[in-house]
Order: structure tokens, then C-alpha cells, then sequence
């Protein structure tokens, strides 16, 4: 989901890779906000916590 992505992208800060694309095959995913660019990088948002809404 996008909020387990989400939390994934704030542990993986230093890392080199990280595999955190899973949020864009789920057609029915309950939070949003979460973005990825097209070089493929996550892009954080500005909404505190997670930055990730509940639908």
C-alpha cells in the first residue's frame, strides 16, 4: 500500500536502492498521495506523518 510505502521510503533514506514500487499495482489502495517521478524516485509529500491520505 502507499502507507507501507510511505514508511519504507523514510527507512531507506541512505540506502543506495530500494524497491518500493508495490503501491502502483494495487487498483484499489486505500492512501494516496504518494508519488514517484519519472526517473522512478519516490517523492515524499509535505502532509505530516507519512505524508499519505486516506482515502
Amino acid at each position: 500500500s502507499s502507507l507501507a510505502n510511505a514508511a519504507g521510503a523514510l527507512l531507506a533514506l541512505d540506502a543506495e536502492y530500494a524497491d518500493l514500487d508495490g503501491h502502483l499495482l494495487i487498483s484499489n489502495d486505500t492512501f494516496s498521495e504518494l508519488q514517484v517521478n519519472k526517473d522512478g524516485k519516490v517523492i515524499l509529500s509535505n502532509l505530516p506523518g507519512l505524508g499519505v491520505d486516506r482515502n
